[in-house]
């Protein structure tokens, strides 16, 4: 994994989305397995959040929205056994497997201005 810009440089926190999808009738098994990935990945060094989500109307639709210290310790955080042992395991429960998307901010949310009027 190689997570930088195009003129080679990469912010020293990296932010993270993940989706995945659970097949019909795996929804719960596929949200056990989630949180226990959740429950290891809080502990991992270099990890500064990691949340699970559902969706509000797609109930077999999760969302992991994650932030790591940087690109060495998600690459580590990929290859620990418990992720491993997920990946195995979303084989049978999801539709596909995990869909990883390294983001970047745009702009700080303060520095946005208002859409008073507009």
């Amino acid at each position: 994994m190689n997570y930088t810009d195009d003129s080679g440089n990469r912010p020293s926190t990296l932010h993270a989305f993940g989706r995945i999808v659970a097949r019909e009738g795996h929804e719960a098994d596929l949200l056990q397995a989630l949180s226990e990935v959740v429950r290891q990945t809080r502990r991992e060094p270099g990890n500064i959040h990691f949340d699970l989500y559902r969706g509000a109307e797609q109930p077999a639709l999760f969302i992991i929205e994650e932030s790591w210290q940087d690109a060495a310790a998600l690459h580590t955080h990929v290859q620990t056994p418990h992720v491993q042992r997920f990946f195995s395991q979303a084989e049978n429960l999801a539709l596909a497997p995990l869909e990883l998307t390294v983001i970047d901010p745009i702009e700080s949310p303060l520095s946005v201005p208002s859409r008073k009027g507009a």
